[in-house]
């Protein structure tokens, strides 16, 4: 190390005295000192500096064993710093980029949130209750081209009262309460190892994301949706006596928003017990679909036939659509630029059988888990099939938009949070490298895209990269977390 110090001691001294007498030897304007010769002249001095404050160093390095030792020591970096160089890469991409160094002219945030058609603030919440109020004052059926289970008009209701702005104000308050719920405290009260650097990273990164911005714009309530779906799940594995009360929160969560009924796979304990999962899964399924009628046979009737109709037939060219058939529609139209036309005709011609392909791939990881967990009996709460019900929960509907991504923060951050330590190189290279690319996939839908290449600008392929790598780290972990070890 002294050698090293001494050699940028002379290298600054060197570089200050030519950057010095640059001019006197008729490589600059004579008697001037530009700016390429201080620039020179601070190079050296910051040369000289590191050069001194090496040689006070008292390390031995050899430098063939160290790049012999440099692979095991890449091992041994604890996951969260794989995980925060990925974010701080897409910051510097998607963020300081378009935002800072795309135009001189300030442009802060200009079209961040996608706003088509919509012309205020609270557009989703406002026209929700304005249907609720034809329906109460006009007697006119609020389930033409409108989407949300019965149950929601008697929710909803009372937000009348309130009226325009209030009741988006106050929705807005209940969404930042649930996100709180949903990304930080259930987070930290099912990691057993407390590892709150993490977990804290993935909720102050969520509070600034797009997402959640989006979801507020809107007044959308997928969010308080998903909290109360994600604490009954909470309750049912680590507060038993409070079962029913779980039963009840998720109910109100499919009556909010019908897909959290793909969460209803949570609900089980020790899959050996066929009976008494049985029993569970169709109460509640018998439970939701009666709900479904609350406002009488017709009206629940109309809902299902809207609901199904869309499901089989709404595509979206919106770019902030999240759903695999808004992502065939935009492949088969211009194949985000990079497929040759021809090509694209043909992919046109088979649009449906790509989405049934991409829909077989999900179930497949899905169904794989399941059986995993069946054949080994992994009892307790299963966050990989938590994650990969929340991916099925965006990207299945036809209808999904961006404001739904928040239903990853805390499901991610509790995988990440939770991994068991490996002994193994080579599992060890490998889940860095399944971290590496969870990681890219889901820091990527933090940003809109409006600062996104054109071929990832929908989030369908982050979405269905972090579903292939998370069934993969479940097998590469054998289904193993550190909640399971705790748990056993």
């Amino acid at each position: 190390m002294k050698k090293i110090g001494w050699a940028l001691l002379v290298l600054g001294i060197i570089t200050s005295g030519i950057a010095l007498m640059a001019d006197r030897v008729g490589w600059g304007q004579k008697g001037v000192l530009g700016a390429a010769q201080l620039l020179g002249i601070d190079l050296g001095v910051v040369l000289s500096l590191i050069g001194i404050g090496v040689m006070s160093i008292d390390f031995e390095w050899d430098f063939r064993t160290g790049l012999r030792k440099l692979p095991e020591q890449l091992l041994q970096i604890s996951p969260k710093y794989w995980i925060l160089s990925v974010f701080l890469v897409l910051y510097v991409l998607f963020f300081l980029f378009p935002v800072f160094f795309a135009k001189l002219k300030i442009q802060y945030f200009v079209k961040y949130i996608p706003y088509e058609w919509v012309s205020f603030i609270g557009n989703d919440i406002r026209w929700t209750i304005e249907r609720i109020e034809e329906w109460l004052t006009l007697k006119q059926s609020p389930f033409s081209g409108f989407f949300y289970p019965p149950l929601t008009v008697f929710i909803f209701a009372p937000f009348m009262i309130l009226g325009y702005p209030g009741y988006f104000k106050l929705i807005t308050i209940i969404t930042l309460f649930g996100y709180i719920i949903a990304t930080l405290l259930i987070p930290i009260f099912v990691t057993p190892k407390k590892n709150t650097t993490l977990l804290l990273l993935f909720f102050v990164t969520g509070l600034f994301s797009y997402g959640l911005q989006f979801e507020m714009d809107r007044g959308q309530f997928n969010l308080i949706a998903f909290t109360a779906c994600f604490l009954a799940i909470y309750l049912f594995h680590y507060h038993p006596k409070l079962r029913y009360f779980s039963y009840l929160l998720f109910t109100l969560a499919v009556q909010l928003k019908m897909y959290p009924i793909i969460f209803i796979l949570m609900f089980v304990k020790d899959w050996r017990k066929w009976a008494e999962n049985i029993k569970r899964l169709i109460g509640l399924l018998l439970l939701n679909i009666s709900l479904v009628f609350v406002l009488g046979v017709q009206v629940g009737l109309d809902f299902l036939r809207n609901l199904t109709t869309a499901q089989l037939s709404f595509q979206s060219s919106r770019r902030e659509d999240l759903s695999i058939t808004g992502f065939v529609l935009n492949l088969t139209e211009d194949g985000f630029g990079v497929i040759p036309s021809s090509a694209v005709s043909k992919l046109a011609a088979h649009a449906g059988t790509i989405e049934i392909l991409f829909l077989a791939i999900f179930a497949l990881c899905l169904i794989s888990i399941l059986y995993y967990s069946y054949r080994k009996n992994n009892k307790g709460f299963n966050i990989y099939l938590l994650v990969i019900c929340a991916i099925g929960a965006l990207m299945i509907p036809s209808a999904s938009v961006d404001y739904k991504l928040p239903l990853l923060i805390g499901p991610v951050a509790i995988t990440l949070a939770n991994l068991p330590s490996l002994r193994s190189h080579t599992k060890q290279a490998v889940l860095i490298f399944l971290l590496l690319v969870i990681s890219f996939a889901y820091w990527s839908t933090l940003y809109p895209f409006t600062v996104k290449p054109y071929l990832i600008s929908r989030n369908f392929p982050a979405l269905f990269v972090l579903l292939l790598s998370v069934t993969f780290l479940f097998f590469l972990l054998k289904g193993e977390t550190e909640i399971n070890k705790t748990a056993t």
